[in-house]
């Protein structure tokens, strides 16, 4: 029987959870007073995935800054993007460290975007193997074929 692995695109999950949740400015906040609306949604989100697809393994991408080998190739590059949100910003590392916590693998490579890293790992693990994809993102819609599905 094939493994089951299951990609994430972390930021765009966080992202999505937090602008679902933080329409009314209304956050949730930590013990600690770091506000955690987008990390409760991924959580939940990935939780329910894994329910679903009973994943052997799960890997989190992740991008790596704001520079990619794009901006050197393409000038204003995802240059009409708007800085994020001030109560976003904490959740960033927090969320890479209860995803490392809950045993998930984080994946990020200095000058390529999450989708780069998902789109290769889905075609190189998927000969052998069923990936399931979990974005909000729909250019990874190319990555999908028999072996390689949207979670």
């Amino acid at each position: 029987m094939p493994n089951k692995i299951l990609l994430v695109d972390g930021m765009a999950l966080l992202f999505r959870h937090f602008y679902a949740t933080s329409l009314h400015k209304q956050f949730m906040y930590n013990s600690q007073g770091v506000p955690t609306n987008g990390i409760q949604g991924f959580v939940r989100h990935i939780f329910s995935a894994i329910h679903e697809i009973r994943p052997t393994h799960v890997a989190v991408c992740w991008d790596m800054g704001q520079s990619t080998f794009r901006n050197d190739m393409f000038d204003g590059y995802k240059q009409n993007r708007s800085a994020p949100p001030e109560e976003l910003i904490p959740q960033f590392d927090y969320v890479k460290e209860i995803s490392e916590q809950f045993g998930f693998v984080n994946i990020g490579v200095k000058n390529y975007e999450a989708d780069d890293v998902i789109g290769t790992l889905a075609q190189q693990y998927s000969t052998d193997n069923d990936v399931y994809i979990i974005t909000g993102d729909k250019d990874l819609l190319q990555c999908i074929n028999d072996n390689v599905k949207s979670g």
